[in-house]
Formats: structure tokens, C-alpha cells, sequence
């Protein structure tokens, strides 16, 4: 597969990095919007800042998109992108199913991929994998399922310092809740993932809400703790958390519980799954069944 990256921060240098190593691809080009990085040399590409201009110069099968976790962000990249024919994987969070997040721009994705004859999908380790199609894939042999538990458990130290950021590592309280009113800390993509799940399930929502507290240790935040708590018809419930702080050990966990049976299902990982490695594992091994599909705006439930 000819393949590009849009994107050349911490998580698309790593997938660059891999896609080198692996006889799937044949990474053609590398485009970054931040006019420092153009002219900079990875291998033997230069990085580019014009994605019209390395599109009219080269033909591609898959884009790799990764650079916004917010649809609305990525949308002219995905149109433009459309316009030449390339298919396009994205770590995107909301991208992952926004089907009922984002409806209008869901449409408008989908037509503008159908009508070029291209693929969309967003995926990535969480949201992407773990907290929705994982679960999805576990409850296949079961019967009316009727609650769904996540823990995950995140260590910062070795995340990257844009992950860092993103959970207030280090900043005085005041910061982070100006910053988390501002948007820029939380884990992103909880919704989603309850979407995905609850479509695969045929759940009505009631209620949905969502938590995020600061872990704060001699004045200083370490961390956050977030949850999502969801109510559906019928007492069927969905819990997402999701703690990320400096030296907590990696840990993920799954609990499904189902009418039909008296035991809850259990799925106990505990180093955890790393969510770099495994972002760029999902956009990797994604790309290849992508091209399988029909063309239109698709999610992981697809596959």
C-alpha cells in the first residue's frame, strides 16, 4: 500500500518509524501543517507542508491522519484527501464513531466518500479498541447483556509529553481547571465509545454524564480521574473510567455482566495495553482490511 502521513508529531514520527519497518507499506510522503518541520528529513523523505502539492505529485492508497482528536479539525483534510481518491485512517478520537456525536458531519463524510470512492475510519487503542469494540467482540457469545464496567489504569511517566499535558501532569490546581474549562485536558473519546457500544447493543439511552477530577499531590496535579456513568432503558448501565497519573501502575480491566448468566464476564490485563504502541499497531493493522470495505464513512464494527 502507498501510504502518507498527515501529522508529525510524537505518535505519527512513531508510525513512521514502523511503517519503514514493514513490508505492507511504502510510505511516500510525509506532510506536517507546522512550517518548521518543512524540509526536515525523515529517512530519505523530506517533510512537507502543502498536502495539495504533494497529492497532485503522487498517487496514494491510505492517508494515516493523525493530528486532531476533534472531527470538526480533520474534516477539510478528509474532503481534500477525498478529492484525489486516497482513503483515509485517523486516530481522531471522535472520529472513532461519530455517527451520533456528530450526525450532519457524519453524512456529509460519508457522501463525500462515497461519491470519490474512498474509505474513512477512525481507530486507535482507546477509543478504537479497548473500551468499545473490544468489549463488542467479548459480549459475541453471551445473551443480553445488561452492564458494562472498564477500568483502566494509566502510568504517565513513560507517555509522551503531549499525553502529559493532556492529563495536567505537573500544573497548579488553578491551571488545570482553566485548562480543563478551555478543553485541553481529558481523555477524549468517552462518548464514542458509549455510542459504539450502545448501537451494537440496541440500547436506548437515558442518561449520560461524565466526571473529570484532578489528582492533586503536594499541591501539584498528578494526574486525572475520569468517568463516564450511562443509564439505559431497561437498568442496563455502561461505566468507563480512566485514570492516568504519575507512577500508577498499568492496569486494564473488563467486567460484563448479561442476564443470562450468574457469573460476570472478567478480562483482567495487568500490565495494561500501552496506548502509543497500540495506536499505531490499530492504525497499521486496520489499514490493510480498510481497503476491503465499500467506500463510505466507516467504524470498527465494520471490519
Amino acid at each position: 500500500m502507498k501510504v502518507l502521513i498527515i501529522g508529525f508529531g510524537p505518535l505519527g514520527a512513531r508510525l513512521a518509524e514502523n511503517l519503514l519497518d514493514d513490508d505492507r507499506f511504502e510510505l511516500k510522503a510525509i506532510v506536517d501543517s507546522d512550517p518548521t518541520k518543512a524540509g526536515q528529513n525523515f529517512g530519505d523523505l523530506k517533510i512537507e507542508n502543502n498536502l495539495e502539492k504533494v497529492l497532485a505529485e503522487s498517487k496514494f492508497d491510505i492517508a494515516f491522519v493523525v493530528t486532531s482528536s476533534l472531527v470538526e479539525k480533520i474534516k477539510d483534510t478528509i474532503f481534500c484527501l477525498a478529492q484525489s481518491q486516497v482513503s483515509v485512517i485517523s486516530s481522531c478520537e471522535e472520529l472513532i464513531f461519530p455517527l451520533l456525536s456528530h450526525p450532519d458531519l457524519s453524512k456529509e463524510i460519508d457522501e463525500q466518500a462515497k461519491a470519490h470512492g474512498i474509505r474513512v475510519l477512525g481507530t486507535g487503542i482507546n477509543p478504537g479498541f479497548l473500551m468499545d469494540y473490544f468489549i463488542s467482540a467479548l459480549a459475541k457469545p453471551f445473551l443480553k447483556p445488561r452492564k458494562v464496567t472498564y477500568i483502566r489504569n494509566i502510568n504517565t511517566n513513560f507517555r509522551r509529553s503531549s499525553f502529559q499535558n493532556k492529563v495536567g501532569l505537573n500544573m497548579t490546581p488553578s491551571d488545570f481547571e482553566a485548562k480543563k474549562t478551555a478543553g485541553f485536558i481529558g481523555h477524549v473519546g468517552f462518548r464514542q465509545s458509549v455510542d459504539m457500544i450502545s448501537h451494537y447493543f440496541s440500547w436506548d439511552l437515558l442518561n449520560y454524564t461524565e466526571t473529570l477530577e484532578p489528582v492533586i499531590k503536594e499541591g501539584l496535579v498528578k494526574g486525572i480521574d475520569q468517568k463516564a456513568l450511562c443509564l439505559f432503558h431497561g437498568d442496563r448501565t455502561i461505566e468507563l473510567n480512566f485514570t492516568a497519573v504519575e507512577n500508577l501502575e498499568d492496569h486494564d480491566k473488563i467486567i460484563l455482566e448479561f442476564e443470562t448468566i450468574t457469573k460476570p464476564v472478567v478480562i483482567d490485563i495487568p500490565s495494561g495495553i500501552n496506548g502509543e504502541t497500540g495506536t499505531v499497531s490499530m492504525l497499521m493493522n486496520t489499514a490493510a482490511k480498510l481497503l476491503t470495505l465499500s467506500p463510505g464513512l466507516k467504524t470498527m464494527l465494520d471490519l
